[in-house]
């Protein structure tokens, strides 16, 4: 059961594995500037980080950023996606909307796609030529909800989730509000993310896509993580479920109060034959939006 209504991708140390090329064009720059070396781990803490900040790190200017950037695009043909990105893109493909948000330049985030063709899963890119504030600034998002917007689909953050690889991208999700899982693969460290991925086919069992599982595994059903066109659905199996293993009262949790959901998980409670009576949940009892529910029994 697909638990999001969009996935947004960090770039960079998530998607691709583009350090070698960042260092390889950097290293260069610095060499025809006449600057000490970095290091590759110096490099590699750098990834994800807006551009200009690395050039001041080591005194260059817009003369010196033009001359990496012709370095790094005559190096483009060796980007490579990290193992198992493709394979787990197409698993996701055309059932939840994808979206990349990078720190990079729109040219520098097509010419590290093009190698292996992976614009092609992706419904928007947004880059550090879209906004004024780069990530972790939540703008960035508001171009993603306007894209949604647009198509007559509002989108709210609680029903989103952001796959990266460094602090920033954590703290994006954090100032957007939206479910962070650390690309563990990748460059950077996030110490006690929400969720951790092993391999990029571990988001494909976060999302709700793998094998059909049990909705009921306790008395209480949290809908946060559930995309609003299947919370209808969502409640109707769980509450059979609930039935089937002898529950009498169970609690429903419309995530983070949004009210479609609480409407939507009504209008199923209001016309359900297992259901004889139904209240909102005490505040003190986990209340503003939960429901306690009572089954008919045996």
């Amino acid at each position: 059961m697909v638990k999001y209504a969009a996935i947004v991708w960090d770039m960079d140390g998530t998607l691709v594995d583009s350090l070698p090329v960042i260092y390889e064009a950097f290293s260069e720059m610095l060499r025809h500037y006449g600057r000490e070396p970095v290091s590759l781990e110096w490099m590699r803490e750098r990834v994800g980080y807006p551009f200009g900040e690395t050039m001041k790190l080591v005194g260059l200017g817009d003369d010196a950023r033009a001359y990496y950037r012709d370095v790094y695009f005559s190096l483009w043909e060796k980007h490579k996606p990290f193992d198992g990105v493709v394979e787990t893109l197409k698993t996701i493909h055309g059932k939840i909307p994808m979206v990349i948000v990078s720190n990079k330049s729109r040219e520098g985030m097509k010419r590290t796609l093009a190698p292996w063709d992976g614009e092609k899963w992706f419904d928007l890119l947004i880059c550090e030529d879209d906004v004024e504030n780069p990530k972790p600034h939540p703008e960035a998002f508001s171009l993603v909800q306007n894209f949604w917007k647009r198509e007559g689909k509002p989108l709210d953050p609680s029903d989103v989730i952001m796959v990266g690889d460094t602090l920033i991208d954590s703290l994006f999700a954090k100032n957007v509000g939206m479910d962070f899982a650390y690309a563990s693969w990748g460059y950077g460290r996030v110490d006690e993310p929400q969720y951790r991925l092993k391999t990029p086919s571990d988001l494909v069992s976060l999302v709700g896509l793998d094998e059909e599982r049990p909705l009921c595994d306790g008395p209480e059903l949290d809908l946060h993580g559930f995309a609003p066109q299947d919370v209808e659905k969502v409640v109707k199996m769980y509450l059979e479920e609930a039935s089937q293993k002898g529950y009498t009262c169970v609690r429903l949790i419309p995530g983070k109060g949004k009210s479609v959901k609480k409407q939507q998980v009504e209008k199923v409670l209001s016309h359900h034959p297992l259901v004889v009576s139904f209240r909102e949940s005490h505040p003190l009892w986990g209340g503003w939006g939960s429901y306690d529910v009572f089954l008919k029994g045996e």
